[in-house]
């Protein structure tokens, strides 16, 4: 038969419906409280996926940034609303690391203003919601104008 059940997030009700369809923006506890003969509690891990889009696509990655202190395309970094940057590498066109990090490339190495020219990039994304989702790399080729 029919048991009353409420559902719970961060101690507010947000449903008092059995069926719960819910959408999380991140990674959230829920409470299901049940009204019954019984005492009983659980923990149950609910994993999914985001269904109708393919999140790599909302990856974009410019092809060339101008660091010259205009505030304008100073930094290169990749732009996403669901995948966060967890590993940046810039390679010379020799395959020389200049750069190894968790922000944005301001075009500099050592400290001092790379050339003009074609750089290679290693980007590492890891979901910025869903831990169940594996991380994904990126790579491809940028140009650093002056």
């Amino acid at each position: 038969g029919y048991v009353p059940s409420e559902w719970y997030r961060n101690g507010q009700l947000i449903s008092s419906n059995s069926n719960l369809s819910y959408n999380p923006k991140k990674l959230d506890f829920l409470i299901l409280k049940t009204i019954g003969q019984c005492i009983q509690q659980d923990t149950v891990k609910i994993t999914g996926s985001i269904c109708g889009t393919n999140e790599l696509d909302e990856i974009f990655i410019p092809n060339a940034f101008t660091p010259n202190e205009s505030n304008l395309n100073d930094m290169f970094y990749p732009v996403s609303k669901n995948w966060k940057l967890a590993d940046l590498r810039i390679y010379d066109r020799w395959g020389q690391i200049i750069y190894s990090g968790e922000t944005a490339w301001n075009g500099t190495f050592n400290n001092k203003a790379c050339p003009e020219g074609v750089y290679i990039y290693r980007i590492k994304f890891e979901h910025a919601f869903l831990e169940s989702i594996p991380f994904e790399i990126r790579t491809g080729t940028l140009n650093l104008i002056r």
